[in-house]
């Protein structure tokens, strides 16, 4: 064990075995990132309570009824090798990556563009990198982090599982006494939520486990800043934050939302997607009144954010989406495959996993250069690293990495 078992943490949260026993009936129906729309969301099947929080628009902003379906940028998604750059018109298998725009980089075996534009791995297949498989024989992996040669996972039970790169075998991280649900790191800790309202964190190496929370709800997804963990708690509706340093109340800045799931943050504003109502929002780290940048989408979940724009993705649909900070009508940048799950943002790309489209995907924040980095039967968790994409394979129960 890398951890002590969290005995003390199941103390201090006053639940008893019943709970325990009744977690472990909800963990069988897969609720925790949302597989099925609805399950487990108070205000009944399918169903959830509306929002009580009050909203303003951003500027010039306006609502999409129709689900992300008019937007002013379409662009259809290709997955196959070549068609990426140069607006998308190029022969399959070829690309136009240099500054002439000429179709005629090879995507298909070259080492530099494999797939599509700067994408550099060796050996090239088919357009494809080589998949590396840290772990087999996993239980249903859903969430998923880096934290420098430690990749954590879970698995919707009671375990935080780890290994250490470049060969590393999965042991146990950490021991909880509730299903574990979402995962977060600032490199220096690996923090998860459990499903009793408990918010812990350890080393990565392992070590000794730190109580930040004890009273969050069921939090879900986690964002963890230089002082804080912010959180969506889906089972109470709500998004808050707690001192990422342990022992203090959660602040709730939003509450009575619909199936909140993504959560996103920058140096200013605490964003978030609900699944229930199609909403995409923000609202200052202080608290304040909330902005509304799109409403009625298909379901949005992953949520990421720049100096621009936010960006999520519907799971519904399969649309990748942008709203422009500044305000104005969201955009659809891609239409790709339909469960459309963990979106991640890095180096002005857009990373994220289709759960029933079985593809791990990149893209340019300006929806050109789309690729298709690799493909498992049913990709949850997502997380990057300088070099690499590292993604849970639910179905398969496969640890999965790839160039990216």
């Amino acid at each position: 064990m890398r951890a002590a078992l969290m005995r003390t943490a199941w103390r201090r949260s006053g639940l008893g075995g019943g709970l325990l026993v009744l977690l472990g009936a909800i963990a069988a129906c897969n609720p925790i990132f949302g597989i099925e729309s609805g399950e487990l969301r108070p205000g009944g099947e399918g169903g959830a309570s509306g929002s009580s929080t009050s909203t303003t628009a951003p500027p010039s902003a306006s609502s999409s009824s129709s689900g992300g379906g008019g937007a002013s940028s379409t662009t259809e998604a290709g997955p196959g090798p070549g068609g990426t750059g140069g607006g998308d018109v190029c022969p399959e298998g070829l690309a136009a990556c240099d500054e002439d725009a000429i179709c005629d980089d090879d995507v298909v075996e070259s080492t530099v563009h494999c797939g599509g534009c700067d994408h550099a791995c060796s050996p090239c297949t088919d357009g494809r990198c080589a998949e590396d498989e840290l772990a087999a024989e996993q239980a249903n992996p859903t969430a998923i982090v880096v934290a420098g040669d430690v990749v954590a996972w879970s698995n919707e039970t009671t375990t935080v599982w780890a290994l250490t790169l470049p060969e590393g075998d999965p042991e146990p991280l950490a021991e909880a006494e509730a299903i574990v649900a979402g995962l977060a790191t600032d490199g220096a800790h690996v923090y998860w939520g459990q499903l009793d309202g408990v918010i812990a964190r350890t080393p990565p190496e392992g070590g000794e486990v730190v109580l930040v929370a004890t009273e969050a709800g069921s939090p879900i997804e986690l964002v963890v800043t230089a002082d804080r963990v912010v959180f969506a708690d889906f089972a109470q509706q709500r998004i808050g934050w707690v001192p990422k340093e342990g022992g203090g109340t959660p602040t709730w800045l939003a509450v009575d939302q619909a199936d909140p799931r993504g959560v996103a943050v920058d140096g200013t504003h605490v964003y978030w997607t609900t699944q229930g109502d199609g909403r995409v929002q923000r609202v200052p780290q202080g608290g304040g009144e909330a902005e509304r940048f799109a409403d009625g989408e298909a379901a949005p979940l992953g949520i990421a954010v720049d100096a621009t724009h936010v960006y999520w993705v519907n799971r519904t649909n399969g649309q990748v989406r942008r709203a422009a900070l500044a305000g104005g009508e969201p955009e659809t940048l891609r239409q790709a495959a339909p469960g459309a799950r963990k979106l991640v943002l890095d180096g002005g790309r857009l990373h994220w996993t289709t759960f029933d489209g079985t593809q791990v995907l990149r893209v340019d924040v300006d929806g050109s250069n789309l690729l298709v980095l690799a493909v498992g039967e049913q990709p949850l968790g997502l997380a990057l690293d300088p070099t690499h994409a590292f993604f849970t394979d639910y179905e398969a129960g496969r640890i999965v990495r790839v160039p990216r």
